[in-house]
């Protein structure tokens, strides 16, 4: 369980009170989804009965278990362990929502979710950054002291 996965679980969540369905296609909810959590989605069939499966490509939610899920009222695992063995499942770790790690930077004061945009850096761009990080890093050893430097890690 990771922080995207719940965000895409809450806008496709969104999307289907709006419409007044909790039935779809996955193509119909591609365009809200990244890439990685459009490729996990199904994943969320094991984790608390929050979304079914209704044969191929097409998912149902449990409405009020999401409801409850995203007002903090309901804690499902966080974590399965599948046993390669018996192929049976583990479930531990059982949080909220508001629980997930990395869940909270994207909310707001109001604890509305606000999309953050992070520019992907050209490889030019990458290498300028690098190379300037190492060249002011240089400054700073050549002009300290040893003594004013920090042990090296033992390994």
């Amino acid at each position: 369980m990771f922080a995207g996965l719940v965000k895409a679980l809450w806008k496709v969540f969104v999307w289907c009170q709006e419409k007044g369905r909790h039935e779809f296609k996955m193509n119909q909810v591609r365009e809200m989804l990244g890439r990685n959590e459009y490729a996990r989605f199904g994943d969320w069939v094991l984790f608390g009965g929050l979304v079914y499966k209704n044969g191929k490509a097409n998912y149902g939610l449990n409405m009020e278990r999401c409801d409850r899920f995203f007002a903090n009222d309901l804690q499902i695992p966080s974590k399965i362990w599948k046993d390669p063995m018996t192929n049976e499942l583990e479930k531990i770790d059982y949080r909220t929502a508001w629980q997930i790690p990395g869940l909270m930077e994207f909310l707001n004061e109001d604890f509305v979710y606000q999309a953050k945009y992070f520019p992907k850096d050209d490889k030019d761009t990458q290498q300028i950054k690098k190379l300037s990080a190492e060249y002011e890093l240089g400054k700073v050893l050549d002009n300290a002291d040893s003594r004013d430097l920090p042990p090296l890690p033992l390994f």
